[in-house]
């Protein structure tokens, strides 16, 4: 632990002392900021690891590329892109809009369904026991 030097004790020390103080201050200064350095750059270093891309980066032989399919570039669609290649068509002309909803069609599924009410119901004296709560 270094030693606490109070205003009263520097003024009492002469001026070489107080040269050398300065300088071993320095030099401690000088390490502190290359460890932190150091500690920063690991950071950053464990940061890339765990966040950063993924190092396992192969082609599998026998595989078709994502990237790649009969010398045109196909992308996520694997399976279309052979599939269009077997029968001879563009892998741009499957269509690719889903078909549009049918309106009401919830209403019709359930419409045979039974149907049961369940009334609940509370006295005067239940209701004036809740606590009123303010929403402003």
């Amino acid at each position: 632990m270094a030693l606490k030097y109070t205003e009263e004790k520097l003024n009492s020390l002469d001026k070489g002392t107080i040269i050398q103080l300065f300088l071993s201050q320095l030099e401690q200064l000088e390490n502190i900021d290359h460890n932190l350095q150091l500690v920063l750059e690991q950071l950053a270093d464990l940061k890339r690891h765990r966040f950063g891309r993924s190092s396992e980066r192969h082609e599998p032989e026998g595989q078709m590329s994502f990237m790649e399919a009969d010398g045109k570039i196909v992308f996520f669609n694997e399976s279309e892109a052979v599939a269009a290649e077997e029968s001879g068509e563009d892998p741009e002309a499957v269509p690719s809009r889903k078909p549009k909803k049918k309106q009401g069609k919830q209403e019709e599924d359930l419409e045979g369904l039974p149907v049961v009410v369940v009334e609940h119901s509370m006295t005067e004296e239940e209701l004036s026991s809740f606590p009123v709560y303010n929403h402003s």
